[in-house]
């Protein structure tokens, strides 16, 4: 039997406790905040005077910077980089057709018709949007430079280099050109169905047997980054191929995300393979759980890869004598933005727009 001493200061002890305020469980600090800043901020000290990013391809490089301000930028409409990319890119283009640079048209036509696709979305939602802003002259510019990407589709339903690409067709332009277009359509711009079915249907023919996707149809050779780019893609069909979709993850699965830092293209493997298990995360959730693995296990290989200064280096094919450490530290940025679900090419189903202005 207990003591009575002991009762008393079991009493007082519980009393003590229960008198104690109550702590509020605090939230896990964000891993992503503070490196997205850093990188942002990072990214903002490889701006030029006039406004652009990058070496030999500029407008491109230009635009996935913009595009990494807009997603990841709590308020990308103060962010004065912001607005000096977007009058050096209007100064790139005539009627919606961007410059071309070095042996490629379509991607500085596609990634700033993205860029300006998701601009002008994030508009729509502003009660008032920037003063800088005339809707009706982007939606016009927009809804243009999409078709001038539809033009340029071929018969097989890809896209090549050129503007007038023949019969010559490849994953990565055909990647971005349905990227560009897709997300145009996300915000009420005119962008034919067929076009894009054609587009998702290109890409599914250039899968292989190991679940892989090739360069070209024909070759017969998968490649890591081409896979990360097609699959992150098809994601965004309105009905997806799961058979396609759980194919591509195995594939990659047997890459790891170590097979896609050292490849060819690590930035774009690893943006691709991000928005890819993002998407598959939001419609599957626990009936894929492997594609909510990839997330954490990617950002924690670009925050270990990142520099002191916040600027990530070139590795790879796209190196500095091709551009220079805004190609890296864009797709980073924007790569640790895609958590955070900014832009409408990183969900599957468009937003529900807002009364045109």
């Amino acid at each position: 039997m207990k003591s009575l001493s002991k009762i008393v200061a079991s009493a007082a002890l519980a009393a003590l406790l229960l008198a104690r305020p109550v702590m509020a469980e605090q939230p896990a600090e964000d891993p992503v905040a503070k490196p997205m800043a850093k990188g942002l901020a990072a990214l903002g000290t490889l701006q030029e005077k006039d406004g652009h990013f990058g070496g030999k391809f500029p407008v491109a490089v230009t635009s996935i910077a913009a595009l990494a301000i807009l997603a990841a930028d709590e308020k990308p409409f103060e962010n004065e980089r912001l607005w000096s990319a977007y009058d050096w890119l209007m100064t790139q283009q005539k009627d919606g057709d961007f410059k071309g640079e070095g042996h490629t048209w379509l991607h500085s036509q596609g990634f700033a018709t993205l860029f300006f696709a998701e601009l002008y979305g994030k508009c729509l939602f502003e009660k008032e949007p920037p003063k800088k802003i005339k809707m009706d002259e982007l939606k016009t510019m927009v809804t243009n430079a999409a078709e001038l990407i539809a033009r340029a589709q071929t018969e097989d339903g890809g896209w090549f280099y050129q503007k007038n690409p023949g019969n010559d067709h490849e994953g990565s332009t055909t990647v971005c050109a349905v990227q560009a277009l897709k997300a145009a359509k996300n915000f009420g711009i005119k962008v034919s169905k067929q076009t894009l079915d054609k587009g998702f249907a290109y890409l599914k023919s250039t899968q292989l047997a190991d679940g892989g996707f090739e360069y070209k149809k024909g070759t017969g050779t998968s490649m890591v980054a081409g896979t990360s780019g097609a699959l992150a893609t098809l994601v965004l069909m309105s009905r997806l191929d799961e058979k396609v979709m759980i194919d591509a993850m195995g594939f990659l699965g047997k890459q790891k995300v170590e097979g896609l830092a050292t490849d060819r293209f690590p930035d774009y493997a690893l943006f691709y393979a991000m928005m890819a298990m993002i998407v598959i995360d939001e419609e599957y959730g626990d009936h894929k759980p492997e594609a909510k693995a990839w997330i954490p296990q990617i950002r924690d290989y670009i925050l270990k890869s990142q520099g002191a200064d916040g600027i990530w280096k070139n590795i790879g094919w796209m190196g500095s004598e091709e551009s220079s450490a805004a190609y890296a530290t864009g797709y980073y940025v924007l790569t640790l933005a895609a958590t955070k679900g900014k832009l409408s090419i990183f969900h599957r189903d468009p937003p529900e727009l807002p009364e045109a202005k």
